[in-house]
């Protein structure tokens, strides 16, 4: 699995373009994915995988620390992992 910033101009009264964070395996399905839940049109899709590192130890911390319970933690953790988002 593959992490993308796709850029969505929606035509906002004052400029403000959306930015998504879209996990998926190629370019074309996060496209699609964008299109199918957003109005607007996509203005870029950029492949951040080797540039945007989510680490597992940091993010269970900010998880427990914001006072999710340790199965919620368990089963946050092993599906971004079992997806390739988050790196141990």
């Amino acid at each position: 699995m593959k992490k993308f910033i796709v850029y969505v101009d929606e035509n906002r009264y004052d400029g403000e373009v959306k930015k998504l964070g879209i996990p998926a395996k190629d370019e074309e399905t996060a496209r699609k994915r964008v299109e199918s839940e957003c109005a607007g049109e996509i203005i870029l899709v950029k492949d951040i995988t080797d540039e945007h590192e989510i680490i597992a130890g940091v993010l269970t911390d900010t998880l427990h620390n914001s006072g999710y319970s340790s199965i919620d933690i368990s089963l946050i953790m092993r599906t971004l992992k079992g997806m390739g988002i988050v790196n141990d």
